[in-house]
Parts: C-alpha cells; sequence; structure tokens
C-alpha cells in the first residue's frame, strides 16, 4: 500500500462502520498471489467472506504488508501491521451475554462512584507509566486525573482500600501512576487531556518535589504516605488507577 495515495480511516468515522470491523491481521503465509490463503482473526479465508480491494491492492510492498485495512470507502488494503490506526472491535451476539454495567462496560472491576460520575478501576499489575497509559485506553478509559479534593481523597481511600492486592514483586507498592506528565522538561507539567495541575484542580507537591531526579522524571505519581503527588522516571513500575467516563463506550443508540 502507497500510503501516500490513501487516507486512513478517521477516527470520527469509525461508529458508521456498525457491525464491520476492521480486518487485523492476515494469514502467515501472506503473498500478492496467494490471496486465497489470507485469514482474518476467526480464521476464515478472506475467499469465503465478500472482500473489496482498494485500487491497486494487495501490493505486499516491500515485501512486508501482513495486515489489512479498512479505508473509508469500505475498499481494503494490506499494510505493514507496525503501522499504527484507529480500530473497531467487534463481538457477535449471543445468549446470556454480560450487560453493560453502569460504567458502560461489562468489566466489573469497574465502579461508578456518583460523587464525581466517574468510574474508577485499580490495576494491582505494576506497568511503566507509558504501558499503563495504554492499558487504560484500552479499557476506554484513561490514566486517573485529580480534579478536585473530594477525588484526591477518593483516589486515596481506593488505593489504601486496594493496596493489599497489589502484586508483590521488586517494585515501589508505595505510589501510583496517574494521568500527568511534564513537558519542556519539567517546565511545564500538564494531564493527558491538556490542562494544566492547576486547570485540573489538584496540583499539591510532596515536599521537594518535583525535583526531576537523574533528570528524566517526566511522569506524576500519588504517593501512599502523604497522599501528594511526586515526579518519577520512565522504567518505574507501578500500580495504577484507570478512570473512565460512564458514556465513553456507548453508542448512540444506548441512549435513546
Amino acid at each position: 500500500m502507497k500510503f501516500q495515495n490513501v487516507r486512513a480511516l478517521e477516527p470520527t468515522k469509525l461508529r458508521t462502520l456498525g457491525g464491520a470491523a476492521i480486518v487485523h491481521r492476515a494469514n502467515t503465509r501472506f503473498s500478492v498471489k496467494q490471496v486465497s490463503d489470507r485469514c482474518f482473526l476467526p480464521g476464515t479465508p478472506l475467499s469465503r467472506i465478500p472482500v473489496w480491494w482498494a485500487p491497486g491492492e494487495p501490493d505486499n510492498a516491500n515485501n512486508g504488508e501482513d495486515c489489512l485495512l479498512m479505508l473509508p470507502s469500505g475498499t481494503l488494503a494490506d499494510v505493514n501491521c507496525t503501522r499504527v490506526y484507529p480500530y473497531v472491535c467487534y463481538r457477535k451476539k449471543k445468549k446470556n451475554m454480560p450487560a453493560l454495567n453502569a460504567c458502560g462496560t461489562v468489566d466489573n472491576d469497574y465502579n461508578l462512584d456518583s460523587r464525581t460520575n466517574s468510574c474508577y478501576k485499580f490495576h494491582t499489575t505494576p506497568l511503566i507509566w507509558t504501558r499503563a497509559f495504554v492499558a487504560c485506553a484500552r479499557e476506554g478509559g484513561y490514566l486517573a486525573i485529580i480534579n478536585s479534593e473530594l477525588e484526591h481523597q477518593l483516589i486515596r481511600d481506593l488505593y489504601n482500600k486496594s493496596y493489599s492486592s497489589i502484586i508483590s514483586g521488586n517494585y515501589n507498592r508505595g505510589a501510583i501512576h496517574l494521568g500527568y506528565k511534564s513537558f519542556e522538561h519539567l517546565s511545564l507539567w500538564m494531564t493527558i487531556h491538556g490542562q494544566t495541575l492547576k486547570e485540573a484542580g489538584f496540583e499539591e507537591w510532596s515536599e521537594g518535589q518535583p525535583n526531576h531526579h537523574d533528570g528524566d522524571q517526566d511522569y506524576v505519581t500519588l504517593l501512599k504516605d502523604d497522599g501528594l503527588l511526586d515526579d518519577t522516571g520512565p522504567n518505574n513500575l507501578l500500580p495504577f488507577i484507570c478512570e473512565k467516563d460512564p458514556s465513553s463506550l456507548l453508542a448512540a443508540e444506548d441512549f435513546s
């Protein structure tokens, strides 16, 4: 696929696809001459389902295009599997499927708090900040952001309640990742939503922090002991809290 000639699927178009899904991965025996060997993830050969290729596709450019992409036109193109695009998840409707909970998800580890109208999930498996960011995004949420003193206390309470469940290991259990990051090397701390800490509603740092220790502490944690903010490095494994808007995974028809 020649990327300069084709527009990728835009996020605003995702909900218009309905039951259709982007084909994520082709069969490992991929070859332009072996169209019948390509499969989508459940294992059905593409030769058995309706497929409309974009002009000139598939071309297996540089012999490295093993994944398929749906374009805005509804046609398919083969792409390199390392490319990043929006995507659609599809689950076939079955009897006795789990119902969406108050947080708009089937993940019952998310719990709605009526005081903030947000849902929270404590992840007991430690990750580095960037991995934690992705983990929350995959669930339709984001790394928790403190928007008020009330929410600060709520998150502290959840932390204390979940502390004994944190997986043991050689890492610091005394802090959790939050959804803040430093830009321009400490001169500008912002939330992942683009607000300053003051604009977000909470900017209380632990004594002597942030200190940008070793010159690479560009991420923010909440300390268990004093409940205040601290800066941390990119390789620090910590538990974390994901926050989610209850409506973030619901389609328009769910509100009708």
